[in-house]
């Protein structure tokens, strides 16, 4: 069997914002092949650690190792294979201050998903979730992909983005995609623009305290009043709530 091992990876970026008194405006990329805006993926080596072959890939696309990686699930549907084939595939994340080059071959692309909508550069796809009900509820999804190749990249983004927001609500995944340093408002921003919630800024800034360490001295001149600057502080063995 030919195992494709294949990568969500998620570029988590920022531009200025006109109103000085504003956030920067988050914004996230999808790293991508050049030629034909295909995954990062390689052919599997059953002798090496599956984890570390699609570790390299992404280093080599990046130029960084700093980037946070999970498997997420497995694809085997024959109407996108031709062969006796699977893709293994992986969520990566990180931020944009972590990537020193991209490769040659590799691009970053703006992505989003909302209300039924995916947006991929310049390309807009509609999508449907589905429903089947057996011993438990599964859930699938339909695109508008006019070809087999669209259909499955849009699947796979879209099984993986939908893993992402379910692990924003349990583990810590989300300070994954902010840099070293980041303020309570870039933490709030990033996961509103991920989970397409809105959340009361007091109530949102008090759960995710205790997550945070202040760096004394550090403060961010926008808005109305300076902002103070933190770090992620890991609390081993502590569930994410």
């Amino acid at each position: 069997m030919k195992v494709n091992l294949t990568c969500i990876m998620l570029v988590m970026g920022e531009s200025s914002n006109e109103d000085i008194r504003k956030n920067t405006i988050k914004n996230v990329s999808l790293l991508v092949k050049q030629t034909n805006h295909a995954l990062p993926s390689v052919v599997a080596n059953i002798d090496q650690d599956i984890k570390v072959q699609i570790r390299n890939e992404l280093i080599k696309g990046l130029g960084t190792d700093r980037f946070h990686l999970e498997q997420v699930y497995a694809l085997g549907d024959k109407k996108y294979f031709d062969s006796n084939a699977i893709d293994i595939i992986h969520l990566g994340v990180t931020n944009a201050v972590n990537v020193n080059n991209i490769a040659s071959d590799y691009d970053l692309i703006s992505v989003s998903i909302e209300k039924n909508t995916i947006k991929i550069g310049n390309k807009v796809y509609s999508y449907k979730t589905k429903e089947k009900a057996s011993f438990s509820i599964e859930y699938t999804f339909e695109t508008n992909a006019k070809t087999a190749t669209e259909d499955k990249f849009l699947i796979e983004l879209l099984t993986a983005w939908k893993y992402m927001r379910t692990r924003l609500e349990y583990s810590d995944i989300l300070f994954k995609f902010l840099p070293l340093e980041f303020t309570l408002e870039d933490v709030r921003q990033v996961y509103m623009l991920l989970s397409e919630r809105q959340v009361d800024k007091s109530n949102f800034h008090k759960k995710i305290m205790k997550y945070c360490t202040e760096i004394p001295g550090k403060l961010s001149c926008r808005g109305y009043r300076p902002s103070k600057h933190y770090k992620f502080n890991l609390k081993f063995g502590d569930l994410w709530q």
